[in-house]
């Protein structure tokens, strides 16, 4: 558990200087909160909150796929987003995210 928050703690770290940067990631996780984004370059993961997208989601049971309630846009574990580094904090070791663009 030790050797996990202290990776998670550089994550942030890394990303702390980075705000506004652009970056691709992919979907590593689904959870009540939100979509778990995994940037490709540095492997740092943080939070795409459900309520910074477009719409309100409805998530599987199995977690692997969340559905927009109103467009029906999917989000899959394994899906390729670009995302924009919104905020961090070193504290609580979060680093959250917002959606720039989808690629197929």
């Amino acid at each position: 558990d030790a050797e996990r928050q202290s990776v998670k703690y550089f994550q942030v770290m890394n990303l702390e200087s980075r705000i506004g940067e652009v970056y691709d990631g992919v979907i590593s996780g689904i959870i009540d909160r939100g979509i778990i984004v995994e940037v490709v370059y540095s492997k740092c993961e943080g939070l795409m909150p459900f309520d910074s997208l477009y719409e309100a989601f409805d998530l599987e049971t199995s977690r692997l796929k969340a559905t927009g309630k109103r467009t029906g846009k999917v989000f899959k574990m394994g899906d390729k987003v670009k995302v924009k580094v919104m905020d961090t904090d070193l504290i609580a070791k979060q680093i959250n995210f917002e959606l720039v663009e989808e690629e197929s």
